[in-house]
């Protein structure tokens, strides 16, 4: 095939050596060489194709898109000193059909690695904006990565989904437990291995972590914990998620962000490396006159045009199935119990015994009903005795948990 060469200028032009014809931008140069190639092809500029000291351009611009994020978290945490909660999505490698997906912790130090990606966890904004993609334009520094934007249904662009989904019970009713006990607005990475059917993600269990930001001491030994934990189930992970306590559970600019630099980090050199990523929100206590159970959105991320890359990623709401579980196993209701008792006591957790609005019953109640529909098989409400008995312990468990006389 053909090679261009040009000199990438201070100002981000570039000068083209062959004529010393200078372009406005890198995609623009891309945009010509390609008509001369070939003329009559409308799609795409090759933007993918083009180079810089060995490396691709799409390489540079994550990087840099990366320094600005961490510039802006850095200055967010000097002025709020915000804490962090580390948690995540997993699967099991015994599913023939099946991809794991699990979240670890980070600590502050690894946060401007691409490869062991961290959380950041802040207070939610007392107005949320919500845009349509469409509204967004291109991306620019001063933008508010708060500002939510309406994730996109695959039908609506008649397109189908990268990959089908699938979240068993057990692993939504841990999500539900921990996101509901304190009332911070959380955002988290993902990092780990690859393996298994690209086709298919069943995500089967959930590891949270129980570290905060600013607590340097504790943060490595939990996410060690956790990555043991990981080894020991041969999990993979493929993805995060965190909660919107009292917005609407669609993905912020910056979930967008992220989302994007985890599926091109876990999309590998090959497609023999790939591995799923999806995102996940729930909100727990948005305002709703129609539903008291919690709102879920699980997403993925569309990659910019090559033509357009100065635009935000599209959000691309992923439909999934819920798979039922035949039983609590040992290992989740451990992990209720572990953050339990980290949380209690602190200054942001969750007064159950309190009223929510405007369904004027109590937290408790409201979170009852949202873990009703995630209860395994043998808890399911039936004739029998026994059967009232076990589910009635389940429900004094987990009120002994939140609720400690």
């Amino acid at each position: 095939g053909s090679r261009f060469t040009g000199d990438l200028l201070k100002d981000g032009k570039i000068k083209w050596r062959e004529t010393q014809e200078i372009y406005s931008s890198p995609s623009s140069w891309a945009v010509h060489c390609k008509k001369l190639l070939n003329p009559d092809k409308k799609s795409g500029c090759g933007w993918s194709t083009i180079r810089y000291k060995g490396k691709k351009l799409d390489w540079y611009k994550a990087t840099w898109f990366r320094k600005q994020r961490i510039k802006k978290h850095d200055d967010f945490r000097a002025v709020h000193g915000a804490g962090e909660a580390l948690v995540g999505v997993g699967g099991g490698e015994n599913s023939r059909n099946s991809t794991v997906a699990v979240v670890v912790g980070a600590t502050q130090q690894r946060f401007q690695q691409v490869e062991q990606p961290c959380l950041l966890h802040r207070t939610a904004p007392k107005e949320t904006l919500i845009l349509n993609h469409g509204a967004l334009g291109t991306r620019n520094i001063e933008c508010d990565l708060n500002t939510l934007v309406i994730s996109t249904p695959f039908s609506v662009l008649d397109r189908i989904q990268p990959f089908t989904l699938t979240i068993s019970t057990n692993c939504l009713l841990l999500i539900i437990f921990h996101i509901w006990l304190i009332h911070a607005f959380s955002l988290m990475h993902s990092d780990g291995d690859t393996f298994t059917c690209k086709n298919n993600l069943s995500i089967l269990q959930a590891f949270p972590c129980r570290a905060r930001l600013a607590d340097k001491e504790a943060a490595p030994g939990i996410e060690e914990e956790i990555r043991e934990s990981l080894e020991q189930r041969h999990l993979t992970v493929v993805g995060w998620y965190h909660s919107h306590p009292r917005a609407p559970p669609q993905p912020s600019l910056r979930d967008c962000n992220c989302q994007l630099d985890y599926q091109i980090t876990m999309k590998g050199e090959s497609d023999s490396s790939y591995t799923p990523c999806v995102g996940l929100i729930c909100s727990p206590y948005v305002k709703d006159e129609s539903c008291v159970d919690a709102k879920y959105l699980a997403y993925w991320v569309m990659p910019p045009p090559e033509h357009r890359p100065n635009e935000y990623g599209k959000p691309m709401q992923m439909m999934y199935n819920v798979a039922q579980d035949s039983f609590l196993t040992q290992d989740l209701l451990m992990e209720m119990r572990l953050l339990s008792e980290y949380y209690r006591g602190s200054p942001d957790s969750l007064n159950f015994c309190k009223d929510f609005e405007p369904h004027s019953i109590s937290y408790w109640e409201k979170l009852k009903r949202s873990l009703t529909s995630k209860l395994p098989r043998d808890l399911q409400v039936t004739s029998g005795d026994s059967q009232g008995q076990a589910v009635d312990h389940f429900w004094e468990f987990v009120k002994g948990l939140i609720m400690p006389v």
